[in-house]
């Protein structure tokens, strides 16, 4: 598990800065369509009767998921530069 873990932070971790932020920007572009797709996918499988009230749900996460989704990748970016800066001062 502590293999798996490793792994996940060197795949996640860019060459310098701007790599950080670049894989950041993918991942959060990649949550926001996997969401995406996860809810249209359901209104189509799920709801015989067509959209109708379940628009109300696209336009939701369309509109609201940006705004929960920015802070986090903010987060992320930020605790990966910290990471970066005091990994350089040990080595």
């Amino acid at each position: 598990m502590f293999q798996f873990i490793t792994f996940l932070g060197k795949l996640l971790r860019g060459k310098d800065y701007f790599g950080d932020f670049l894989k950041t920007v993918i991942i959060g572009f990649i949550c926001y369509i996997t969401g995406l797709l996860v809810i249209i996918l359901k209104i189509i499988a799920f709801d015989s009767k067509g959209i109708d009230g379940q628009g109300i749900a696209i336009i939701y996460y369309i509109i609201l998921m940006p705004i929960v989704l920015i802070p986090i990748m903010g987060v992320y970016f930020f605790l990966l530069v910290v990471i970066r800066f005091f990994s350089k001062k040990i080595n």
